[in-house]
């Protein structure tokens, strides 16, 4: 009997945001990920489902590993927190299936 598992995993990006004709238009530059809307609220959930969306593609599509290097992003070391610059950060969870519930959701 396989048991199914659940695990989840974090990015933690930058973003930014503009005004443009009467919408707010969010960023992930990294990414090359954008929405727009009305709000900042609005556009910063927007932008975060998008940029899960765009990762959990790249998952699926088994290119993730081949998509943050050439973004520019490297490992930084167990333990190593490199300084980053102080611009806003969005938090952008990805969940991950294993065994049983994995293979129906592929389906």
């Amino acid at each position: 009997m396989e048991i199914a598992t659940q695990a989840g995993m974090s990015f933690r990006l930058p973003y930014s945001m503009k005004e443009e004709g009467g919408w707010i238009i969010a960023s992930c530059d990294v990414l090359d990920v954008h929405s727009q809307g009305k709000t900042e609220e609005e556009v910063l959930a927007d932008l975060r489902e998008a940029t899960q969306l765009f990762l959990e593609t790249c998952l699926e599509m088994d290119t993730l590993d081949q998509v943050i290097k050439s973004c520019g992003f490297r490992l930084a070391g167990a333990g190593t927190q490199e300084p980053v610059p102080e611009v806003p950060m969005m938090e952008v969870p990805v969940y991950l299936l294993s065994g049983k519930d994995a293979q129906n959701h592929a389906h």
